[in-house]
């Protein structure tokens, strides 16, 4: 008996192909790269890559020793063909070059991708297109483009990375409890393993950073609550000798975020380095005194978890799938109140019984997340998916959901 064909959509995978961030892959992007690893070891079922650019596949990709099926389209103009009228069907690009009909098409990222025959199966990391108030009005328009709803409405499965995140698809897109499956992302297995000193003491040079520290990594964007955590640090800065780190990109409507951080009394002990390369994060992790990530949305949020992994004391908000993704191994807040974040940033920094504690259990923690684990559950739904009766899609049972 042929064994089923599975296409993994790598297009999340990669970065940017021009600009300061070229090749550089987004948190989606370690998602797909992390899962792919992981199920390339599976043999129920024939696996190909499906990638599509003006340029040749790229040598990370070539690197899974896996068939792909490449194509050479101009990424925009194959988007808006795929968004707008709902062609080509990826499926039918795959089985004329490989000479099989494919069975599972499964997508790491809600991205478009017309099936005619296959069950497709995505991935939703969040929900945060929901609230536009996070976005500049072009990031507005690129959500609406995606047509989400009808990508959701014609996958056979989708697998939502939080709890949290499986109840906005249920509540917002109102999609059937039994269509939609909660599966874990893993942490990466390198955050367990501490660097050397020099290692560290690298990491420490490269981006000058203080004595003693307080970290935030991720965008430079509102979604972030990086006001509050300014807030904050105004109070923490007045009984402590410890820094505030922020570290990653400047993302859409910073401007009174840079403006707040021009106009702080603390300014000069507030330190910005852009871009960290993955290689130092795990160094960054461990030199900092505290990691804290007071972010007002997220679909699962690994800096806090990958903090835990290397035994930081970690601080986030109460909102959304944080909870999840820490339990009980770190402090949660009020994301809206500057004085709870301050008190928890400070307890994090003196409190030494606290934080043997947090050294000892945010390892065990983390370690459940694991990416084999995350690729058997998904296997198991591939494989669940490849068996089961084509099922009419639920656009064509109901119109109206399809609407918007």
């Amino acid at each position: 008996m042929d064994k089923s064909t599975v296409v993994y959509d790598v297009r999340p995978l990669l970065g940017p192909f021009v600009g300061r961030m070229a090749g550089v892959k987004t948190g989606v992007g370690e998602y797909a790269a992390q899962l792919l690893a992981a199920l390339r070891q599976e043999e129920r079922w024939r696996l190909v890559l499906f990638s599509n650019s003006l340029r040749a596949p790229s040598s990370s990709l070539q690197s899974f020793n896996i068939e792909i099926v490449h194509t050479r389209y101009p990424n925009r103009l194959l988007d808006l063909a795929a968004r707008g009228f709902h062609r080509p069907f990826f499926d039918d690009l795959v089985a004329q070059r490989t000479d099989k009909p494919v069975d599972v098409w499964l997508s790491p990222h809600v991205t478009s991708a017309p099936v005619r025959r296959a069950k497709k199966i995505v991935v939703v990391h969040d929900c945060s297109f929901l609230y536009p108030r996070f976005f500049s009005l072009r990031k507005r328009y690129w959500h609406w483009s995606m047509g989400i709803r009808k990508t959701l409405n014609d996958s056979a499965r989708v697998v939502a990375v939080s709890a949290h995140t499986a109840t906005e698809l249920t509540r917002h897109y109102h999609i059937p409890p039994e269509k939609t499956v909660t599966v874990y992302p893993g942490v990466d297995r390198r955050f367990f393993s501490a660097p050397s000193a020099d290692e560290q003491n690298a990491v420490r040079a490269k981006y000058r950073l203080p004595p003693r520290f307080i970290l935030f990594l991720g965008t430079v964007e509102p979604r972030k609550n990086i006001l509050t955590l300014l807030q904050a640090f105004a109070k923490v800065a007045e009984h402590s000798d410890a820094d505030l780190v922020l570290a990653g990109e400047i993302g859409w409507l910073a401007r009174p975020i840079l403006r707040a951080l021009r106009a702080h009394p603390y300014a000069r002990r507030i330190h910005r380095l852009g871009f960290v390369a993955d290689a130092d994060k795990n160094a960054l992790y461990r030199l900092s005194s505290c990691f804290v990530y007071p972010s007002l949305y997220e679909g699962f949020g690994f800096p806090p978890l990958e903090a835990l992994a290397c035994g930081t004391p970690v601080v986030v908000s109460h909102a959304t799938s944080l909870p999840e993704v820490v339990g009980e191994n770190a402090i949660t807040v009020d994301p809206y109140n500057a004085d709870d974040l301050a008190r928890a940033i400070q307890l994090s920094l003196d409190d030494a019984n606290y934080r043997t504690r947090c050294a000892e259990t945010g390892p065990l923690w983390a370690r459940q997340f694991n990416w084999q684990a995350t690729a058997e559950k998904i296997s198991d739904i591939i494989e669940s998916v490849a068996q089961s009766h084509p099922e009419p899609s639920f656009s064509d049972l109901d119109p109206e959901m399809n609407s918007g």
